[in-house]
């Protein structure tokens, strides 16, 4: 109990001093901050929903700082839930006259393109709301910063539109049941905005997409749903948005696709023969369960030869 209560001393700590100090860092590799979606419209005092995501392009991290600047004019803020986040310390967690704050840890470090919280504003006049990234915004390993980079979102505000449109999808998918985690999907409908970030879960599952009003029409022309997996080939899905909630059945997700290059193939197999324990290299862990083994290689040969849409 001593040594955990001294850990999170230390996260703690850690996360204080990257919020007033902008220390150099000493790592190769860089992260992004970045807000999912990136751009929307929502109509006039109704609420929605950014989710703020840290990607650290191949490192690791074990603590978030994300500082969010917004227009008061334009924006209220609501709330700030952390229910799905992947950091499960909290250190820091306001809202309010045009800041956000929110400082999050853990103490097993995390790889990969990680969901830090989930923000809900409502709009209170029209226009566009641009939301940034503020000073003192950091992402950290082990008490080191790692270089940042920070993707703002733009929200814009209209007045009440008469008018029908689609505000709840539905996606119904499968993925292998030996999955030790959730796979990081980006959803998107070709042709529109925004693209979604979601995390799938393992067996037969669902995801729901909540879309505001003034975003993406009723109509019968038949539409593309395309779900970018980790680690899968992409599925690309026709339907049509004949009304306000919708279900589309998108079948299995197939793993498999190393080097994504919507393919698994022979440059996979090299990748994963190449990856396999003990070197236990986690681009080629299908099933995150932290080494590369039989199970991974069962799981490429399952789907060998695939071709994404």
């Amino acid at each position: 109990m001593k040594k955990l209560l001294s850990r999170l001393l230390i996260l703690a700590l850690s996360l204080e001093i990257f919020s007033l100090l902008n220390l150099p860092s000493v790592y190769a590799v860089s992260a992004n901050l970045y807000l999912s979606p990136a751009n929307l419209s929502v109509n006039l005092n109704s609420e929605f929903t950014i989710a703020v995501r840290a990607d650290v392009n191949g490192g690791q991290t074990n603590a978030v700082q994300a500082n969010l600047s917004y227009p008061t004019a334009l924006l209220q803020f609501v709330s700030i839930d952390t229910i799905t986040s992947a950091f499960d310390i909290q250190a820091e967690n306001t809202g309010g006259s045009g800041s956000v704050k929110i400082a999050r840890g853990i103490l097993t470090p995390k790889t990969g393109d990680q969901l830090v919280a989930n923000v809900t504003f409502k709009g209170i006049s029209t226009g566009a709301a641009n939301v940034s990234f503020a000073s003192g915004s950091n992402v950290v390993d082990g008490g080191s910063a790692i270089p940042l980079t920070t993707t703002p979102g733009t929200y814009t505000v209209t007045s009440t539109q008469e008018g029908n449109w689609v505000n709840k999808i539905v996606i119904n998918l499968s993925l292998p049941d030996v999955l030790q985690g959730n796979l990081i999907s980006k959803v998107s409908i070709i042709g529109e905005s925004p693209e979604y970030s979601v995390d799938l879960k393992p067996g037969t599952t669902s995801v729901t997409l909540t879309i505001p009003d003034g975003v993406f029409a009723v109509s019968s022309l038949t539409k593309k749903l395309k779900l970018a997996t980790e680690k899968s080939l992409t599925r690309v899905v026709d339907f049509i948005p004949n009304a306000k909630e919708l279900t589309i059945n998108v079948g299995s997700i197939k793993l498999g696709d190393i080097n994504s290059d919507n393919a698994i193939n022979s440059i996979d197999y090299s990748i994963l023969i190449s990856s396999y324990m003990p070197k236990n290299d986690t681009k080629a862990d299908l099933n995150l369960d932290t080494v590369v083994n039989s199970i991974d290689y069962s799981m490429m040969l399952a789907n060998f030869s695939g071709v994404g849409d």
